[in-house]
Parts: C-alpha cells; structure tokens; sequence
C-alpha cells in the first residue's frame, strides 16, 4: 500500500490456514509476518509484485496462539512464541 495515496500495490494468499493478529514488521527491505501457530513469513517489500522470500515455523508443532510482532533490534529479529523467545542473528 503506497502510504501516501493508499493505492493497494498488490495483494497475495500465504500457504497457510492459521490466522494472522500480529502487526507485520518492515525492516531492511523485508516484511515479516506471524500467523497463530508461529509460522513466520519474509516477504520482499517491493511494490512491483510479491514474492516470499523464506518461511519458518517457530511454533515447535504445538496449538498455540501467537499474537506477537517480530520485533527488530540491534540487528537481530525477536520473535515470541507462547513460550519461548527467539533471538534471530548474528
């Protein structure tokens, strides 16, 4: 979405059937999703076209109920699950 003129870049489906609560997080050129299960989508922040750069699953297999942004600092991405905390660098 273009934030000045709110113009819809372009729109895709992830190949997941868990919902997204989390706020997307945009850094270095990437956008970084979480849905419930902890499943963590990076996508190019390119308003040509979409394209999925890499996906992890962070919720270790469980049911859980992830509502957490992927937060950035320091050069290392944070990502929370129900029960652990990830600290994502070098």
């Amino acid at each position: 979405v273009d934030a000045k003129t709110g113009e819809v870049h372009w729109t895709s489906e992830l190949e997941t059937r868990s919902k997204f609560e989390a706020s997307p997080t945009i850094a270095d050129g990437k956008i970084y999703m979480m849905n419930h299960a902890g499943e963590v989508f990076v996508a190019a922040a390119s308003p040509e076209q979409f394209t999925l750069l890499h996906r992890a699953e962070m919720g270790e297999g469980r049911n859980q109920e992830n509502r957490s942004s992927v937060a950035i600092a320091g050069g290392n991405l944070f990502i929370r699950t129900d029960d652990t905390l990830f600290c994502v660098g070098e």
